[in-house]
């Protein structure tokens, strides 16, 4: 079923929320209101640091977009439920690559370029690359409404960002909250999401102080005890 107007008009007003906001062996999974989104960007976005080139991922999960509409009024959950369940089949990546002039400006380069040198990996198995023709008509809606509005809100680089979609296996779905790597290629440029995302799990308390850590970790950095849920 194709989003109506009403449905994508929603979209629109959730979007505009989450970039004012932006502006499982390990642990106990938080509620998707408890996750903190700059968090949770900070480990599924990544640039190089090369001052001449400009070369920038971000592994959008459908997890990120829970987070984003568990704090959204407009949108209902039975109708944020559709939209999850239609990303949950795929993996969305939007990427950015460029040269840095002398004077700091930027030469794009084309989606079909950057296609050339980028893939996607998880656990080492490389995924496929969808199509715009082979999407779901949702999800491709769904897509549209993203890109004007990065150009709106970022400009020239927003206009540049390039979204690509690429089929999340059935078999074997990336898990976030279990242990695996999720990496990608951009020409000579590679970044890894090291999973599970220890923002989407609670963290762990010391015994010691009772002072909390990030959730994948065993031991108190401090004292070197065994970390515990919290309330133990």
């Amino acid at each position: 079923m194709l989003l109506n107007k009403i449905m994508m008009k929603k979209i629109v007003l959730t979007l505009c929320t989450m970039f004012l906001i932006s502006s499982i062996g390990f642990g106990q999974k938080k509620e998707m209101p408890q996750v903190n989104l700059d968090n949770l960007l900070n480990e599924t976005q990544f640039t190089n640091d090369n001052t001449t080139d400009l070369e920038m991922i971000w592994w959008m999960p459908s997890e990120y977009w829970e987070a984003v509409f568990s704090r959204e009024k407009y949108m209902s959950p039975e109708e944020a439920k559709m939209i999850i369940d239609t990303l949950k089949e795929y993996v969305l990546v939007i990427v950015v690559k460029g040269k840095v002039g002398m004077f700091g400006g930027i030469t794009y380069e084309s989606r079909e370029d950057i296609l050339k040198s980028f893939n996607v990996y998880y656990n080492g198995s490389a995924l496929k690359y969808m199509k715009d023709d082979s999407l779901d008509p949702d999800l491709k809606n769904f897509i549209t409404i993203i890109g004007p509005m990065m150009k709106n809100m970022i400009g020239q680089m927003g206009e540049n960002m390039q979204i690509f979609t690429y089929k999340n296996d059935k078999k074997t779905p990336i898990n976030v909250y279990g242990k695996g790597n999720l990496s990608f290629e951009l020409s000579e440029y590679k970044a890894n999401a090291d999973l599970p995302l220890a923002s989407l799990i609670m963290e762990k308390q010391c015994p010691e102080d009772k002072k909390l850590f990030n959730g994948k970790w065993s031991y108190c950095p401090i004292h070197g005890k065994e970390l515990t849920k919290q309330g133990n």
